[in-house]
């Protein structure tokens, strides 16, 4: 990081029409988890990143999304979309914990708030939601024993902590400019870090708290919150438009979701 960012040897990894998105390392970065639709609907997929293997996480009845490690526990949180819609005819949706050992798999709510979009954690059991309102998100916090708290209104879809699980990350969307905010989740006082570029509301924070994002083709990092910088343009037949993406605790890995032309 002294002096420039170089990204090489770029390869598909899933290479197949259809929506596999929502990339984050986890198992000490030895596999990336993503969300795939398949059969109708979504699911939690593993790509073991030394045998390129793409598998189901968990086979499950329902449709589940947002694949996220849970501070101080063993498995995965997902959003899960419950089968039995709502009387107004929308799906439920709620945070369950996925977890799998080598006799069954288990699964067990971590929040019975509805429209939960995304999720994470800060703590064991301190969870942080983008709450689905109308044509937009709220931020929300949630902890044992207590009611959840409406933190913020107008955000983005990205909800990040650091490597630490100390801080909270979030797209702030109220205004014109759109910014990147940080939540210190102990006094919960919120500040500015960095406007994205316009349109852009994805973004990740590596293990050394530097941003990353996409605009268009265009893959743009920031070293600390201060300025963007022009990392790579992709040219890639087929694929356009940066979305979603994550970076390994090495830093010597990023998964980047492109749009399908």
């Amino acid at each position: 990081y002294k002096r420039q960012v170089i990204i090489s040897n770029e390869q598909n990894i899933t290479s197949r029409a259809g929506y596999d998105s929502q990339p984050v390392f986890m198992d000490k970065d030895k596999a990336l988890y993503f969300t795939r639709y398949i059969n109708n609907q979504t699911d939690i997929y593993k790509i073991n990143l030394k045998t390129r293997v793409a598998s189901p996480y968990m086979s499950t009845a329902e449709s589940e999304y947002s694949a996220t490690p849970i501070a101080g526990r063993d498995g995965i949180s997902v959003v899960s979309v419950a089968l039995e819609k709502k009387e107004n005819g929308q799906d439920a949706q709620n945070v369950m914990w996925l977890y799998k050992d080598k006799k069954r798999n288990q699964s067990g709510l971590m929040s019975d708030m509805d429209n939960i979009g995304y999720h994470n954690w800060t703590g064991k059991n301190k969870l942080w939601m983008f709450i689905i309102n109308g044509e937009q998100g709220d931020l929300y916090y949630q902890t044992t024993g207590q009611q959840p708290k409406k933190m913020a209104s107008k955000i983005g879809r990205s909800i990040k902590t650091d490597a630490k699980y100390k801080n909270l990350y979030y797209v702030d969307k109220s205004m014109d400019d759109w910014w990147i905010k940080k939540v210190d989740t102990r006094k919960f006082k919120t500040s500015k870090i960095i406007t994205l570029p316009k349109g852009v509301e994805d973004f990740a924070i590596d293990s050394k708290g530097n941003y990353w994002c996409g605009q268009n083709n265009t893959l743009l990092y920031s070293k600390n919150g201060h300025n963007w910088s022009l990392v790579k343009e992709f040219d890639i037949p087929g694929l356009s438009n940066i979305s979603r993406l994550d970076v390994n605790k090495k830093i010597n890995k990023i998964a980047i979701v492109f749009d399908e032309k």
